[in-house]
């Protein structure tokens, strides 16, 4: 019973790491739209940003890599290739107009996007290896600021790292 309850810790803890992770990839791949989030305050800042969060991992894991429905997820797939497809090219040939023909939509779901299988495999290993990768890069960022503190010393590195000159 004693594992149970660190498998259990673990798993939560997986959870919330791989969640940190997710909410940093779609601030840096500016998948987050900021113009509804509200910025009137921090405490409504933070919430409307995590339920804006929320809805693109809704929408990534439960739309687009739906585990119960192709068919939904073939349509969301369409559309966001007919979204992204109208400012980029794909590699094979795809053109935005293409969504607009139904007999065309299971082939660009599936040339656009992982396989629903893979991407769950992928994010289930993903989720148990956070709290690993969170310690390693932990460890990679105490390990940088120490060689910047012994080369350069503290205030010769950090000044330059945050000045504003």
């Amino acid at each position: 019973m004693e594992y149970a309850s660190w498998v259990a810790g673990y798993l939560a803890l997986s959870l919330l790491c791989f969640y940190a992770f997710y909410m940093n990839v779609v601030d840096f791949g500016f998948r987050l739209d900021h113009s509804k989030i509200d910025d009137s305050s921090l405490w409504r800042y933070a919430l409307t940003e995590q339920i804006e969060i929320l809805k693109l991992l809704r929408y990534d894991f439960f739309r687009l890599h739906c585990p119960w429905s192709k068919k939904t997820s073939i349509k969301y797939r369409v559309e966001e290739a007919h979204s992204l497809l109208q400012h980029m090219h794909h590699e094979k040939g795809w053109k935005a107009e293409d969504c607009h023909n139904p007999a065309k939509h299971a082939q660009i779901a599936h040339d656009c996007f992982q396989y629903r299988s893979t991407f769950w495999a992928s994010q289930i290993f993903n989720i148990l290896t956070a709290p690993i990768r969170l310690v390693l890069l932990i460890v990679i960022a105490v390990v940088v600021v120490l060689i910047m503190m012994v080369y350069d010393g503290a205030t010769k590195s950090f000044k330059f790292v945050f000045s504003k000159t």
